[in-house]
């Protein structure tokens, strides 16, 4: 039985490298399935395509039999996520450098409050 198992150590392991590989990417797609859904409408429309295309080129390269193919989509996917992030924080600074707000007037301290001693 050692023997058999000795044997086949090297499937074992490349069997684990893609199940590991997969997982990962079904748990990267999921993230970025959720970002879309989430924050699609704080992002132009292009991006959101491009992130929808990682992800369905993601799910493809799950069903390879082949691990490097699985992480590089999944790396790929997770590059295209980071585009996501950066479009909220533009737009972010671009709304509170345009939103005319103005900052807090500088007080001299604190302001000490009135109260009156009971008998």
């Amino acid at each position: 039985m050692k023997a058999d198992a000795d044997a086949h150590a090297a499937d074992d392991e490349k069997r684990k490298a893609l199940v590991d590989a997969r997982n990962m990417a079904e748990q990267i797609i999921y993230a970025a399935e959720k970002a879309v859904k989430d924050n699609g409408g704080k992002v132009g429309p292009e991006v959101v395509k491009e992130v929808q295309d990682a992800i369905e080129a993601a799910k493809t390269a799950t069903k390879s039999e082949d691990p490097t193919t699985v992480k590089r989509a999944t790396d790929a996917l997770s590059q295209t996520m980071m585009k996501i992030g950066e479009a909220i924080a533009k737009n972010s600074q671009q709304e509170t450098g345009n939103s005319g707000q103005q900052p807090p007037p500088e007080s001299a301290g604190p302001t000490d409050a009135e109260f009156k001693e009971k008998p």
